[in-house]
């Protein structure tokens, strides 16, 4: 049997002028809901937690010519009347979907006809009285998510009828089941719908089947990931972090049938922190990995995520997300400390060979600023009598970044008789971080308080570093003169290398001016402390000379009150006369200490 309906050019003009009716409208209203609710949905269809979908109900395309428009007789007139049951088919449809379809509770029913349609004009779909109501094209309308149409024809070789039902994605056109059969003229047209209509269903399982498959063939398909039985979430490890600490964070999206939604690219915003990487893509369990850096403000912090999908039944675009929560918990601290660091360096060189006269110059100018900020707790105070001196020894509770910015421009240009050749480099730096982070904070800050003033007077400290990544595009223009003239050559090329920068002092090392040369340290202790020795006891003179080093400047105390908050500063400057040019190099560094003042 053949049941591929095959027009002709001719009936398809002939379509044009045909006068068809529309019983079956009838059968429609203008809104139809399936209306029975049963105690339980059937699971296999997953419209508890996954939608139900919108179906427009159109007529079939009756592509069969209206006999009495060649006979006129009573042979014609008998056959007009089979012809008139070709327009009760898609009304018969409709009564088995309403009627037989187990899966009807997830189906809402439209009416093809309704006013939902006015906002296109008759170009884009046939209606009223004496023609078929016919769906528009796909894309144009977003009413229903799928339709149901057809076509009845005669077959061009063997004469015979055939019904095509289709059930199509309103949005991309695609087919998601069909159903053929032969018209039987001993029945009724209703009674050959209802007939044809049965390899429709369970219709909402064909739906489903259709839906499942597109969303396994594209990455960016989902059925529902907004449903009642979807998953969209952003979990951290941990939901409350201190000030500085990093916590992995997991984003998990799950469609609505509980399948994991693979592939999606998820967008990161963050605040209270910084979320890295910005952008994150799921696996196979539909899960995505990234990592969460708190900043030094306490709270509860919202960390939004979104990403794009598209219903199986459009190409539109849509856009889903949610946000997931980190709380950062007040530090508990007894002082912070920021340091920071500058440095620049200028590099200019020029050579001539008079002889061969060729020529190379080159230039640099780079500089680098980088700040920290660092959380410390009070473990231990020495006294050290020997300086007159207290020595407070604060551990790192945290150490975080808290600005970073590199920037170097460089050329290179060489010149002769037949050539010149410009290199330009521009670099910039990412992935910047505390260098071995674990191990820093192990290493304390030693405050220095002077026993007379009860001040401090320096900051002896752990010493940090920054790793950095560098990003370099290198830039190539030449020009070779030759006999057939000059050949250009242009190229860029890109490269990425690390390196890293220490926060440290920078000045010149100068004598320790906080400590006061003294012979008599070991009987003025004593004598602080209440010490009394009996008569005629010695007491050496022990000078304390040995014991003052030269110290760089920049940890001297310059600033503020001594006791609650208070800095220091250095800077150098290194410049070396080369011979065809020079380097200068200039270097800054600053703290700032800050001790809690106690309740």
């Amino acid at each position: 049997m053949i049941l591929n309906a095959t027009l002709t050019l001719g009936q398809t003009e002939q379509i044009k002028n045909y006068k068809t009716m529309s019983t079956a409208k009838n059968c429609i209203t203008t809104l139809i809901l399936i209306f029975f609710f049963y105690p339980v949905f059937p699971q296999g269809w997953e419209c508890e937690d996954c939608p139900k979908r919108d179906i427009g109900l159109f007529d079939l395309d009756v592509w069969v010519e209206n006999p009495l428009e060649t006979d006129s007789s009573i042979i014609g007139q008998k056959k007009y009347q089979y012809w008139v049951e070709l327009f009760m088919v898609a009304g018969g449809i409709h009564n088995a979907l309403f009627d037989d379809d187990p899966s009807k509770e997830c189906l809402n029913y439209y009416d093809g006809q309704m006013a939902m349609l006015s906002g296109y004009d008759e170009q884009n779909y046939q209606y009223g009285n004496n023609q078929a109501s016919l769906p528009p094209p796909a894309g144009t309308m977003d009413e229903v998510d799928y339709w149901i149409t057809g076509v009845i024809a005669d077959q061009e070789s063997d004469g015979l009828t055939i019904i095509k039902v289709y059930v199509q994605a309103s949005g991309t056109g695609e087919t998601v089941v069909e159903a053929v059969d032969y018209f039987d003229y001993s029945v009724s047209g209703l009674e050959n719908g209802r007939k044809v209509a049965q390899q429709l269903l369970p219709l909402m399982g064909k739906i489903r089947d259709f839906e499942k498959k597109k969303r396994d063939e594209i990455d960016i398909v989902a059925i529902d990931p907004d449903g009642k039985g979807a998953t969209m979430e952003l979990k951290p490890e941990k939901e409350k972090i201190k000030p500085g600490e990093k916590v992995n964070v997991k984003v998990k999206l799950i469609d609505c049938d509980g399948v994991p939604l693979k592939n999606m690219k998820v967008r990161l915003t963050s605040h209270g922190g910084s979320l890295k990487p910005k952008e994150v893509v799921t696996d196979g369990t539909g899960i995505a990995k990234a990592s969460f850096t708190a900043g030094t403000n306490p709270g509860k912090f919202a960390q939004p995520f979104e990403f794009d999908f598209n219903f199986p039944y459009t190409f539109e675009i849509n856009t889903s997300g949610d946000e997931g929560y980190i709380t950062i918990e007040p530090m508990k601290y007894d002082a912070t400390i920021t340091i920071s660091k500058k440095q620049k360096r200028i590099l200019q060189t020029s050579q001539e060979d008079s002889k061969t006269g060729e020529v190379y110059k080159r230039k640099i100018n780079e500089s680098i600023e980088a700040s920290a900020t660092i959380y410390l707790t009070l473990t231990e105070t020495q006294d050290m009598p020997i300086f007159n001196q207290s020595w407070q020894y604060y551990k790192p509770l945290s150490v975080n970044v808290s600005s970073f910015n590199y920037t170097s421009k460089e050329n290179q240009y060489r010149s002769g008789p037949k050539y010149v050749t410009n290199l330009d480099y521009s670099r910039n730096a990412k992935k910047y971080e505390i260098e071995e982070k674990e191990s820093v904070t192990q290493v304390p800050w030693i405050l220095i308080i002077d026993n007379e003033t009860e001040k401090a007077v320096k900051l002896i400290p752990a010493g940090y570093g920054i790793a950095y990544e560098i990003n370099e595009i290198e830039k190539l223009n030449s020009v070779v003169y030759t006999d057939d003239g000059p050949e250009s050559e242009s190229k860029t090329t890109t490269k990425t290398r690390s390196k890293s920068i220490k926060l440290g002092p920078v000045g010149e090392k100068v004598q320790d001016p906080t400590i006061k040369k003294s012979e008599n340290w070991v009987q003025d202790y004593l004598k602080e402390q209440g010490v009394e020795l009996p008569a005629g006891v010695p007491i050496p003179k022990i000078s304390n000379e040995e014991t003052v080093k030269k110290i760089q400047p920049d940890i001297l105390v310059r600033s503020g009150d001594g006791k609650y908050s208070f800095g220091g500063d250095g800077r150098r400057t290194i410049r070396k006369e080369l011979e065809d040019g020079y380097q200068e190099e200039n270097f800054s560094y600053n703290w700032q200490m800050t001790i809690k003042k106690k309740q």
